[in-house]
């Protein structure tokens, strides 16, 4: 892959609009804040497939998703901090080409704590995002519970914003440090 300098830069609160991606080719665009702070990257399409992944230093993929024709929005949540951090938008349908929308806007995860006690949450369509602040070396259990839907949970150390993979069913062996909790569907209440 040919790294070409970013096209754009996006800050906070702004929306880029593109006219076309084709497959094959894709975009890239510099994140930008004067605040560290929490962020939700997404890039909405009703057309094609897309893949949206973000890069630290545009050496090393981070995180990446992909959306599917006719989804609503595709997204990656994001720590703004003091380093460089680029997203890349590709298209992934062959011989197709359409316009996106990419976003960038604050989110205000939920600081919780390795306690065992349950942290009800408000039943919604997108993701909740917690804070979790680990004092001691272990492997904690995270569960999120759902009454009918399958609910997808994701950690992430921060502020590097690396995937923390599962040991076993729903234990992450973490150090002291902060972390990034996406849980993804309709949850009605969850506990670390």
């Amino acid at each position: 892959m040919i790294r070409r300098p970013p096209r754009s830069t996006l800050f906070p609160y702004t929306t880029l609009f593109r006219s076309i991606i084709t497959a094959g080719n894709y975009d890239w665009v510099e994140l930008k804040s004067s605040l560290p702070g929490f962020y939700l990257l997404s890039v909405e399409n009703s057309d094609i497939r897309i893949r949206l992944a973000l890069f630290n230093n545009r050496e090393q993929e981070i995180i990446n998703n992909y959306s599917y024709a006719g989804s609503e929005q595709n997204a990656i949540p994001v720590f703004l901090g003091t380093r460089r951090l680029f997203a890349m938008i590709s298209a992934q349908d062959p011989d197709k080409a359409a316009a996106y929308k990419l976003i960038l806007h604050n989110i205000e995860p939920i600081q919780i704590y390795p306690n065992g006690n349950k942290i009800f949450l408000k039943s919604q369509d997108n993701s909740h995002y917690l804070k979790l602040r680990i004092l001691q070396q272990g492997v904690y259990r995270v569960r999120a519970e759902s009454e009918r839907y399958p609910v997808i949970t994701r950690v992430y150390n921060l502020p590097n914003m690396q995937s923390i993979e599962q040991k076993t069913a729903a234990a992450y062996p973490l150090t002291p440090g902060d972390y990034l909790i996406v849980l993804s569907g309709k949850i009605g209440r969850a506990h670390v």
